[in-house]
């Protein structure tokens, strides 16, 4: 409601502390369902190293996206991920 009803600054303070927030919501629960999916489906034609790797994502991905996501939120951090990016151009 804040995003939409509030001021162009209060809209930006809301997207910046929820955004993260609902990323890291998003990722884990795509996740989840790709793995509860698998699971109760018994997939048995996808590839086993796919499977594997989604196994792995579950413990390994969600904790990594929450550090980059929260990191980013610190000036010179982010300063630094942009120019490593421009650089790449």
């Amino acid at each position: 409601m804040v995003c939409f009803h509030g001021n162009k600054a209060t809209r930006h303070k809301a997207l910046s502390t929820c955004g993260p927030h609902l990323c890291s919501l998003l990722n884990y629960g795509l996740v989840l369902f790709l793995e509860e999916s698998q699971k109760k489906l018994q997939l048995r034609s996808l590839n086993r190293g796919f499977q594997l790797l989604l196994s792995v994502y579950l413990v390994v991905g969600p904790p990594i996206c929450n550090a980059a996501l929260y990191g980013l939120h610190i000036s010179p951090l982010r300063r630094a991920c942009w120019d490593l990016l421009r650089r790449r151009r």
